[in-house]
């Protein structure tokens, strides 16, 4: 079965973060993987580990990035972002694409597993597509701006553009 193709929205935020060859990459909510085969593909010693609560997306994920799995590359972890339990600073960067804990709820618990799991001058998004049905973009990302500034993150700054909306932070 073929590979849809990758959505705008992944493909332009894989390229705003461009991580480095050995980064170590957090992806929160990675459903079927896509994003993950892309930052994968510019890894070289690096390593990503991808959480997301559904084994249905996982096992997606595991079948799209065989190759990034068995090298070591990228760890799948069937998990809640609160629930997650990282070891403190394994990661460089941390991003999620379309979960709507961010906006939709306070996000404390999970916004202080990323801060954790961040090592110092880690960074942080939170993207969003380009159509938030119902929601007013300015008042999604105003909104996860603000829980992150209270989670303690900072240089937080929202980004637009014609494939997707994220909020950037550091830790």
């Amino acid at each position: 079965m073929p590979s849809k193709p990758v959505p705008d929205r992944v493909r332009w935020l894989v390229e705003l973060l461009a991580p480095s060859p050995d980064a170590r990459v957090l992806e929160i909510g990675g459903g079927p993987g896509v994003a993950a085969q892309l930052v994968c593909e510019r890894l070289g010693g690096g390593r990503m580990t991808l959480v997301d609560r559904s084994a249905t997306a996982l096992r997606q994920s595991g079948h799209r990035n065989a190759k990034h799995l068995m090298t070591g590359r990228l760890e799948l972890v069937e998990s809640s972002l609160a629930d997650f339990v990282p070891r403190p600073g394994a990661y460089d960067l941390a991003f999620s694409i379309n979960v709507n804990v961010f906006w939709a709820a306070s996000a404390e618990r999970e916004l202080a597993v990323l801060r954790d799991a961040l090592s110092p001058g880690g960074r942080l998004a939170v993207a969003y597509g380009t159509a938030l049905p119902g929601r007013d973009e300015a008042a999604v990302l105003d909104a996860v701006a603000e829980r992150m500034e209270r989670a303690g993150f900072s240089a937080i700054h929202p980004v637009r553009s014609g494939a997707g909306s994220a909020v950037l932070a550091e830790r």
